[in-house]
């Protein structure tokens, strides 16, 4: 047991060391090119502002500012979509523009609705007389913070904070859960031998009930995650009106309603699986599925360039994955094997037949998230020294090396500790791993919160 602690101390001031090393950043959707570009002098004025961008830009999410150079603002119509591609944004100039410097101020976010902004100058030479500005240029209906930096550089406006990465984190543990709910229920309680039917009733009841109280907190995490988002996007006051648009017309909001929506229908379906068999269950099951898929589509892979859809299938069955694996030993070492420690007969027996159940299956789902995490690991990074040499890749380098002890952990149980099961002493070691897998998962959690937003090279 010392032993056991020693390793994880070790493995926690690792995990923090490589947190605190510094690294390199980009923002979420830094900017690529312009027209007019940076710094260039132009013969005559333009008629819109070109932008392309690293990610995909939400135009709801887009302000452009234009002014001279005693900050007079100038008229600009909404960011739309531009015609050479999803990367691009346009904004048409409504006022006509005379000789003079120019500062073009933008804020933007990505689908995954984080925010950069920047500036920079063009100017103009022998163009006709500037009609008169006016006072307040025409502005989409989302209130950015546009104040002009120093420095006519991307800026990320961080979303590594404490409130964000506990809300991303809780709502992670909870989803995971859900879904390991599921496939504890399906995938395991039916192939433990000997299981009366008495039992596995009473276990998926007790699971059920549980969810019910997971899918409550799951669902108001969502609230706590939309609150966040919108204030972090304008800047840290709160307004209705920005809250509702945050959540109804953007794209970040088109994928956080399904989630919402999931989580209340996931508490229903858990208060209605109770004391019912495995097609109920089912049920449920594609509703974790859906969610599933919809948290997939809300992150980085649906924003990056580099083949989203293929990031989001990707994305989705490391989901899977984890839920499968973290999610059902959570199951196993909260409910099952209390269960069963609860019988004053075969006890450990019983413990070691809802192991062998459990194994096949584990080892499926790990095999899944290491499968999924590589593919992923490449499709964001795309170049090996990105793990070392990015902010994101040195996150990410964190969440590999937690789940590497996971799986040395897993190998060592299979390889000294399966041969003591069956016996009371065996079952004793198991409930202690069980519970130190549980709480490295748990950092697995929290470092993919952080992840989650972190941005990408």
């Amino acid at each position: 047991m010392k032993t056991s602690r020693r390793a994880l101390g070790a493995l926690l001031l690792l995990c923090a060391a490589l947190l605190m090393r510094p690294a390199i950043a980009w923002a979420h959707a830094h900017l690529k090119k312009s027209e007019p570009a940076t710094g260039s002098t132009l013969s005559m004025p333009p008629h819109a502002i070109r932008l392309w961008f690293s990610e995909k830009p939400d135009p709801s999410l887009t302000t452009v500012i234009l002014s001279d150079s005693a900050g007079t603002p100038f008229a600009t119509g909404a960011p739309s979509p531009d015609a050479e591609g999803p990367l691009a944004v346009s904004i048409p100039i409504r006022d006509v523009l005379g000789a003079g410097l120019y500062t073009v101020t933008w804020t933007t976010a990505g689908s995954d609705g984080h925010p950069s902004k920047g500036h920079f100058t063009f100017r103009i030479t022998g163009a006709p007389a500037a009609a008169a500005p006016v006072t307040t240029p025409v502005m989409p209906h989302v209130a950015l913070d546009t104040s002009i930096k120093a420095a006519p550089q991307d800026i990320a406006a961080s979303a590594v904070t404490p409130a964000y990465v506990i809300a991303r984190a809780i709502s992670l543990a909870a989803m995971l859960a859900m879904m390991g709910a599921v496939a504890f229920r399906v995938g395991v309680l039916p192939r433990v031998p000997g299981l009366s039917a008495t039992t596995e009733i009473a276990t998926a009841d007790r699971i059920a009930t549980i969810s019910i109280a997971i899918a409550v907190v799951y669902v108001l995490s969502a609230m706590a995650r939309l609150y966040l988002q919108s204030r972090m996007i304008s800047g840290g006051f709160f307004d209705a009106d920005h809250l509702r648009t945050m959540g109804m017309a953007t794209e970040w909001g088109s994928t956080w309603r399904p989630q919402f929506g999931a989580g209340v229908v996931a508490c229903v379906g858990f208060v209605l699986v109770r004391g019912r068999g495995l097609p109920a269950w089912g049920v449920v099951g594609s509703v974790m599925l859906t969610l599933a898929a919809v948290t997939a589509g809300s992150g980085h892979a649906w924003s990056s360039p580099r083949m989203p859809a293929v990031a989001v299938m990707v994305d989705m069955f490391h989901i899977m994955g984890a839920a499968g694996w973290m999610g059902s030993l959570l199951w196993m070492a909260a409910v099952g094997l209390p269960i069963i420690q609860s019988s004053r007969d075969n006890r450990a027996r019983r413990a070691a037949a809802l192991v062998q159940a459990f194994s096949p299956l584990a080892l499926v789902f790990a095999a899944v998230v290491g499968i999924s995490g590589v593919a992923s690991a490449w499709l964001r990074l795309g170049v090996l020294d990105a793990l070392w040499s990015t902010a994101y890749g040195q996150v990410l380098l964190v969440k590999l090396v937690l789940l590497a002890a996971l799986a040395a952990m897993g190998f060592h149980n299979w390889r000294h500790l399966s041969p003591s099961l069956g016996t009371e002493e065996g079952t004793a070691r198991l409930q202690r791993s069980a519970a130190i897998e549980v709480g490295i998962g748990l950092l697995v959690v929290i470092v993919t919160a952080v992840l989650v937003a972190t941005p990408t090279p």
